[in-house]
């Protein structure tokens, strides 16, 4: 009952970002990445490196890289930042995290997690930040968030290559897969892809 009328937004701001470069939060991404392959067992990365030696190369590239900007920091910049955040955190971690609470409470939870930003429209002073910075960091927020969910329900099309010569197709499927426009031959006996790809 709680989750139906609960909110948690956490909030993108500048000033994070005015202290940490890019450059740094992906180094720090990729060690994470190299850790968790090793963590899984992994040696190789999927280039063939040995991951230990991936990992410390990562480091030393972290400890050798500027922390901080020299240059002056315009709103561009942050909305840029703001949106390596949304890209690399917040769009992977949060599906995952749904999907947890799902399962712990046996029933689909409701959306109370709703990520913001005032990179490009905090009218706190700012003389730079303008209507027209606004609209760049909604168009530019709003075209990550697309691009993230396209490249999945690709790669879901690429997983999904199910044939009606093995195996039947719901009759919903098989009516998304009419309605795609996907007409190639090469894909006909596979209605999953087609529904995908339309």
């Amino acid at each position: 009952h709680l989750l139906d009328h609960a909110l948690i937004a956490p909030v993108l701001t500048a000033h994070p970002t005015e202290v940490r470069r890019k450059s740094m939060i992906d180094h720090r991404n990729r060690i994470a990445a190299l850790m968790l392959l090793r963590d899984g067992g992994a040696t190789e990365t999927p280039d063939g490196d040995d991951v230990e030696e991936a990992i410390l190369r990562q480091i030393a590239l972290l400890w050798q890289t500027r922390v901080l900007r020299r240059e002056r920091l315009y709103v561009t910049d942050e909305v840029e930042t703001a949106l390596s955040y949304l890209r690399e955190v917040f769009l992977p971690a949060l599906p995952a995290l749904y999907q947890r609470w799902d399962r712990a409470l046996g029933e689909r939870v409701p959306s109370f997690v709703r990520p913001g930003s005032w990179i490009g429209g905090d009218r706190d002073g700012n003389p730079f930040v303008t209507a027209d910075c606004l609209t760049t960091a909604l168009a530019k927020a709003s075209e990550a968030v697309l691009v993230y969910y396209l490249d999945a329900v690709h790669a879901l099309g690429a997983e999904l290559s199910i044939s009606t010569d093995l195996a039947p197709a719901d009759a919903g499927v098989q009516a998304l897969a009419e309605a795609s426009g996907d007409a190639a031959e090469s894909r006909s006996d596979e209605p999953y892809r087609r529904a995908l790809s339309g």
